[in-house]
Formats: structure tokens, C-alpha cells, sequence
């Protein structure tokens, strides 16, 4: 489920200028995943897919705003220890916020290293877009685990056991437009 948040009522402002007065939040939209996704590298080199179901669209209203894209992700290696998982956004400029190329290394925005195979985490990882466009855009998550064999688990530990101290959590995906 999506929800927006429209600031188009700043004080001194109408709704037509409120998108032109520079750094303010024009509007605010959060896609939250509560479901479980189980990723698995169909190649031997880091395939990136959604992550999830964190993929919004997103329609801007100036092309002159910047998009600000952050992510929130619990992800869990099932059970194969000294692994990697690769993050990065999708849609509109997001490919330009990757590391550089390094002749066949996978890039990234941000990374995990899963030593054993009950590790988990929650990562964080953010980006200032600028897709130039007031048309809609569809951003995403992407993950890619570097290896062909093993699991990853969205949204659930890796032993999924019916204990109290067992959890399920959530990811999320906030887009935010920043007037220019």
C-alpha cells in the first residue's frame, strides 16, 4: 500500500508556487512490503531483480524537481554462509547512482557481506535523484545476491520458526519530490 502526501499549502504560498520554492518537500510518497520473497541467483554473476514488491511509481510535478529515494531492507541469507548482496534504485536517473566500473565487478549502490548462514540485517541506502521529467516513473529496489547458489529471504529471518523472538519485519521505500 502507497500513501501520498501532497505539501502544496506552505504559508505564503499557493498551490501552483509551492512547487517552485527551492529545497521544500513538494510531496511524499512510502511503499511498504510486508510480504516475503525468496531471491535466488539464476547465474553465476550478480543478476539484479525487485527487490520485493518495493516498486512505486512516482510522477513528479516539475521536470526541474530532484526525487528523493531511500530504502529500508531486511534481507537474510538462507542458510549458505560467505555471501554477498547487492542493492541499487531502478527508474528515472537511479542507474547513475552506482559505483564505477571496475572491469568485471558487479556495481552497486550499497552492500552486504553475509558471513554465516543464518546472517541478517536491515540496510539502509539512499539516493538524490534527477529524472528531468514530469511523467510518471516507476522506481524500484533492485538486489542481487553475487552468487549462483543460495538463497535470500525479503522481509524474513532465515530460520522461520513459530517463536516469539523469531521476527517478521518490513522494508520500505520512500520517494520524496525536492523542489528546485
Amino acid at each position: 500500500m502507497a500513501s501520498t502526501l501532497t505539501v502544496d499549502n506552505i504559508e505564503g504560498a499557493t498551490s501552483s508556487s509551492a512547487v517552485k520554492i527551492p529545497g521544500h518537500v513538494i510531496q511524499v510518497v512510502q511503499k511498504i512490503d510486508k510480504d516475503i520473497t525468496t531471491i535466488t541467483n539464476s547465474g553465476s554473476h550478480a543478476t539484479f531483480v525487485t527487490c520485493g514488491n518495493l516498486s512505486q511509481s512516482f510522477t513528479p510535478k516539475s521536470n526541474t524537481s530532484k526525487v528523493y529515494l531511500s530504502a529500508s531492507v531486511w534481507v537474510s541469507a538462507a542458510g549458505t554462509a560467505d555471501r554477498l548482496g547487492f542493492f541499487k534504485f531502478g527508474g528515472g536517473n537511479a542507474a547513475d547512482g552506482v559505483a564505477n566500473a571496475a572491469s568485471n565487478r558487479t556495481r552497486a549502490l550499497a552492500g552486504h557481506y553475509f558471513a554465516g548462514g543464518a546472517d541478517a540485517t536491515q540496510i539502509s541506502f539512499e539516493y538524490l535523484d534527477s529524472p528531468a521529467t514530469a511523467s510518471a516513473i516507476t522506481y524500484s529496489v533492485q538486489f542481487a545476491p553475487n552468487y549462483s547458489s543460495g538463497n535470500f529471504y525479503i522481509n524474513r529471518y532465515n530460520n522461520d520458526v513459530d517463536y516469539a523472538y523469531i521476527p517478521r519485519l518490513c522494508s520500505t521505500l520512500t520517494l520524496m519530490e525536492i523542489a528546485q
